[in-house]
């Protein structure tokens, strides 16, 4: 898993909310069925690892003006 992220290092957040996103749309259209467990728990892991990725950003001080 540390290797992945390692991998995925910088578009982490990116790639989350865009699952989010996407899994969320798919489920409105009617192309998944948004109501199933399976689909709610990846739309919670993805925004899990998102917020986390976003707060390791602000821990290293990408949102300061100072670099």
């Amino acid at each position: 898993m540390k290797k992945a992220w390692q991998f995925l290092n910088g578009n982490k957040t990116i790639i989350c909310f865009t699952a989010v996103t996407a899994l969320e749309q798919a489920a409105r259209v009617g192309w998944i069925d948004g109501n199933s467990s399976g689909v709610r728990f990846s739309i919670g892991i993805c925004i899990a690892l998102g917020g986390l990725s976003l707060g390791h950003h602000a821990k290293k001080g990408y949102f300061t003006t100072k670099k």
